[in-house]
């Protein structure tokens, strides 16, 4: 698979355990030995972590100057320079997850004033099919098409794009013959894809718009028998895909398991030996069987199951350790908060893998609320977020004061009217707030750390709050504790502004912000995490963590 032609497309199609790695990492390296520029290849993956392993292997072979980056980073790189060929500016900002569906609830209560959690979930879940369908919202009917309408409106009213827009706009603005085209065709002589059981209908929009035709070859990496994303919109027949696309495409099955032992590969090709569609490939290993799976059958419900469980990995801790133990469920609740507490029970360290991520932490989402707000007055989820954190702020009140206007400036023309004093000293807060982080960004040599520490009284919790003399002692412990990790939060999030100052080759304070909102609204939160504990976590999120 190294050694295949560089001049054309392939798909390797490599068995879990097979060096898919390895062998993209070798096949870039010998791209490079043999003439291409490194910095005309381009890896694409998925995710951040991705990303910085395959970086790192690719310095390890002397490829430190090949451009790897995740799909979304690509995309928006490319729309920072060359977003007006996509009708989007370039000083758009993007929408988190949470945002986005703050934002379509929002439209949910205009359209059908409807706020109950499951009609807003089914509406966003939806409108998110239809676009990676190529739906538009015009194609929609009733109220679902409705709100679509009313949510890409709102979008286009704060300077915003969701994730989905992302790759969408960089696709269409490669796809033209306009200088974002001209320029990925010049600059590419290379492409290769990690994880392309993964690829949905825009990045492969995106990829044809590059490498399809008589242009630079691409070489994709993946496993059909790993495609556990098709609730993600990955595309149902991935390979299948790419031979259309790609005409002339080659197909190479690593087969080879260097990872596990003879009954576990044994196990894994007979689950999947009967699934229609698959590229044949027999998984087969030089290792020894090892233990057998075993399968335990338990009578009793999830709470029995958990204990058994727990029980298990106790006698399995006196010749291993708690990080060597990993429970995977189909999904978390309840039956991993129920080994949880067992484990807890007995003892025993653990912890739930991908909880909720830092990015999206209260406190951390606040103080990235009032960034974007500095950046953008007409981010109006950014505002809303501020805006109810202060007190005499209710979303009763700020539905009172919504106008035709944006948030921010519907409540600069309020403070005109006749307001309640508590009302008028929380907007002020918040306008003082944003024109202290103006004049930081403009004046300080550290513009992201001095912003963020302005933010400290706004953000964590008094030690006291009037009328706490009476409180109880518990309560008031809970109170602390809730400071701590408040305190804890924002020292993280100054770190990472102070890692971004350092790395950066900005020297201004607002190109300096919006390269940071960026890797925040990017950072999938997948970091790794060494500690000594017994690992709970789905089977889609143990996915590419490879214990």
């Amino acid at each position: 698979a190294v050694d295949a032609p560089l001049t054309e497309p392939l798909a390797i199609v490599a068995g879990a355990g097979s060096g898919k790695t390895e062998t993209l990492t070798r096949r870039v390296a010998r791209a490079v030995a043999e003439g291409a520029r490194p910095a005309s290849v381009l890896v694409l993956t998925f995710s951040n972590k991705a990303a910085r392993e395959l970086l790192e292997r690719l310095r390890g072979l002397n490829c430190g100057g090949v451009e790897v980056r995740t799909f979304h980073g690509f995309s928006l790189r490319l729309l920072r320079r060359f977003g007006d060929e996509a009708n989007l500016g370039r000083d758009f900002v993007i929408l988190g997850d949470s945002q986005q569906k703050a934002l379509v609830k929002k439209c949910c209560q205009e359209i059908t004033r409807d706020e109950d959690e499951n009609d807003v979930r089914r509406a966003w879940a939806l409108i998110k099919r239809a676009r990676s369908r190529g739906v538009s919202s015009n194609d929609l009917d009733g109220s679902v098409g409705a709100i679509f309408r009313l949510y890409r409106l709102k979008l286009r009213a704060m300077r915003a794009v969701d994730f989905d827009d992302v790759v969408d706009a960089a696709a269409f603005a490669c796809s033209q013959q306009g200088r974002c085209g001209a320029f990925v065709r010049s600059r590419y002589t290379q492409g290769f894809v990690d994880e392309w059981q993964d690829t949905s209908r825009n990045q492969l929009a995106l990829l044809a718009s590059i490498f399809a035709g008589d242009r630079a070859p691409l070489t994709v990496v993946g496993d059909d028998d790993q495609a556990i994303y098709g609730w993600r919109d990955a595309l149902p027949a991935a390979f299948d895909a790419f031979r259309r696309v790609f005409e002339g495409a080659s197909v190479l099955p690593l087969t080879r398991n260097y990872r596990s032992g003879g009954h576990v590969v044994a196990a894994a090709r007979a689950v999947v030996r009967k699934v229609a569609g698959r590229v044949d490939k027999d998984l087969w290993t030089a290792r020894s069987d090892g233990e057998p799976v075993a399968v335990l059958r338990v009578e009793g419900g999830p709470q029995a199951e958990a204990r058994v469980v727990a029980r298990r990995i106790q006698r399995l801790l006196s010749k291993c350790r708690p990080k060597d133990v990993a429970v995977l469920c189909r999904s978390a609740s309840p039956a991993l908060r129920l080994v949880e507490k067992r484990l807890t029970e007995l003892h025993i360290k653990c912890r739930v893998v991908g909880g909720q991520r830092f990015f999206e932490r209260p406190v951390v989402h606040a103080a990235l609320s009032y960034l974007r707000l500095a950046r953008n007055e007409l981010d109006d989820a950014a505002a809303e977020t501020v805006l109810l954190q202060r007190p005499g702020l209710g979303p009763k009140t700020l539905d009172r004061i919504r106008s035709d206007l944006p948030l921010l400036g519907a409540c600069r023309a309020a403070l005109e009217s006749s307001l309640n004093e508590k009302t008028r000293t929380a907007i002020n807060d918040v306008l003082s707030a944003l024109d202290r982080i103006h004049d930081t960004l403009h004046t300080s040599p550290r513009p992201l750390r001095s912003a963020l520490k302005l933010l400290d009284p706004l953000i964590i919790p008094p030690a006291q709050e009037p009328g706490d003399e009476g409180v109880d002692g518990e309560k008031a412990k809970k109170r602390r504790g809730e400071r701590a990790v408040a305190v804890d939060l924002l020292e993280q999030l100054r770190r990472l502004a102070a890692q971004k100052e350092d790395e950066s080759t900005e020297n201004e304070g607002p190109s300096l912000l919006r390269e940071f909102l960026d890797t925040c609204a990017l950072d999938a939160g997948d970091g790794d995490d060494d500690s000594d504990e017994v690992s709970l976590t789905t089977i889609h999120r143990a996915k590419g963590l490879e214990w």
